[in-house]
């Protein structure tokens, strides 16, 4: 089987879109004050401030499109900026569909301390009606603290991942034909090998 279409995590796009602005910003106000200001040592300082943050912003963007998820021949690839997970399809159970609000709602129905603050709210507030992919695994991949570290405690389950992605349902359906297709294979060589 060939790799499948790369869908983008909307979470980390809307994340990585928010940054950039901020940084070009910043940049903007050192050129300012670099124009401006009569202090040599001062006019360092803004150059500097200003070209780290202007990078940041160019870094930023680029990391934007680099969230996705992907169905590849061996197994479901969930990319992250900063880390690439891959799970085997024999390892997924299934996958169920869900709203961002309905997410965090189960989750802080689970417990009140994952209630978001208002800084998250506000992000996550364009995406409330977004539909959510959750996909059930039978044995997590690696550790839950590595995986906060690099994925995001709102984004794990106790046996589950959580991606927001806009064509849901040709995700979905390619992530179920593969795992499907994975088990009967798995089934057939219990059957051949008796």
């Amino acid at each position: 089987m060939k790799d499948g279409h790369k869908y983008r995590n909307l979470i980390y796009e809307r994340l990585w879109w928010q940054i950039t602005p901020i940084c070009v910003t910043i940049f903007a106000v050192c050129l300012v004050g670099y124009v401006v200001m009569p202090d040599e040592m001062a006019k360092v300082g803004l150059a500097a401030g200003g070209f780290l943050f202007l990078l940041a912003g160019i870094v930023a963007l680029s990391y934007a499109s680099s969230a996705y998820v992907q169905c590849r021949s061996r197994g479901l690839r969930l990319r992250y900026p900063l880390y690439t997970l891959d799970i085997p399809y024999e390892n997924i159970e299934g996958t169920r569909l869900s709203t961002m609000s309905r997410l965090l709602q189960v989750q802080i129905d689970a417990d009140r301390k994952r209630k978001p603050g208002w800084s998250e709210r506000k992000f996550l507030g364009p995406l409330m009606n977004e539909n959510v992919i959750v996909i059930q695994v039978r044995r997590m991949p690696q550790s839950r603290g590595w995986l906060c570290l690099w994925i995001g405690q709102r984004w794990l389950g106790e046996r589950s991942f959580a991606v927001v992605v806009r064509e849901w349902m040709p995700v979905r359906r390619e992530i179920d034909d593969r795992t499907n297709s994975a088990q009967d294979a798995l089934r057939n060589q219990l059957y051949s090998g008796r």
